[in-house]
Order: structure tokens, then sequence, then C-alpha cells
């Protein structure tokens, strides 16, 4: 029996770690939520992992940074006329 506790004991000391929520909210979250607050808007803020990391690793995760030939390429597609299926009749029929 002393085994079983033990063991039992042993495992929820290196199993409990992983189910703890990390409680801390940043300064950042709660100046945020008081915006929010103020202006009476409707939702929350929460800390987040996206939170978590320095400022300028969430900026370099704001959006995709298009390389200038990929732009080149859309701008040269954008001048080909449109294709056919876009400029058919108001009204189609398969029977026809």
């Amino acid at each position: 029996m002393y085994k079983i506790t033990s063991l039992l004991v042993g495992l929820s000391l290196i199993i409990l770690p992983f189910f703890v929520v990390k409680a801390e909210v940043s300064e950042e979250v709660l100046e945020i939520q008081r915006m929010i607050e103020e202006k009476g808007l409707n939702w929350t803020a929460g800390q987040t992992s996206m939170m978590d990391l320095p400022l300028e690793e969430r900026r370099a995760r704001l959006g995709l940074i298009i390389p200038e030939d990929v732009k080149r390429q859309f701008e040269e597609l954008d001048k080909l006329p449109p294709p056919v299926l876009l400029n058919t009749e108001d009204y189609f029929d398969w029977r026809e």
C-alpha cells in the first residue's frame, strides 16, 4: 500500500506542473483592459501566449511581408484579361 501511495504522490508531483494555469497578468494587458472598460466596450483582454512574447517578436508576427519580385508577378497578372468564365452571359443553362 505504501508503494502505491508513494507512486501516486510522485506521479502527481510530476504531472501537476503541467496543469498549473499561469495566473500572472502583465501590466500591458491590465492597461488594455482599463481602456476597454473606459470606452464601454463589451470584451475582455487576457494574457495569451502572444502577450508573453517580447514586443519585437509580436511585431514580427503581425503580417506577411511580400517580396518585391512576388508583388511584380501579381501586378503582371492583374494586367491580363479576366478568364473566360468570368465573361459569361447573365443566364446559363446546361441543357442548351
